[in-house]
């Protein structure tokens, strides 16, 4: 349901200062590096880019919404 927590390509594209690097190389510094700094490497990065993976189908329980919820109760 989810993407990967990890894409290689996804790391590529937004950390363009590895660029040089081989792919054994990036992954390397995913591990090293790129996971304490909180570089992105995966397809989602914020709550928006979560809520494109939930379908509308299913019952959520949304926690600490407030005021503005994210996920709306769909009335049958």
């Amino acid at each position: 349901m989810f993407p990967q927590n990890y894409d290689i390509n996804i790391y590529k594209r937004y950390n363009l200062d590895l660029k040089e690097m081989n792919d054994d190389e990036i992954h390397s510094h995913y591990l090293q590096y790129g996971i304490l700094e909180g570089r992105n490497c995966c397809e989602i990065n914020n709550r928006n880019d979560l809520i494109k993976y939930i379908p509308n189908e299913y019952n959520c329980l949304e926690i600490g919404p407030f005021m503005s919820p994210v996920l709306k109760e769909q009335l049958k």
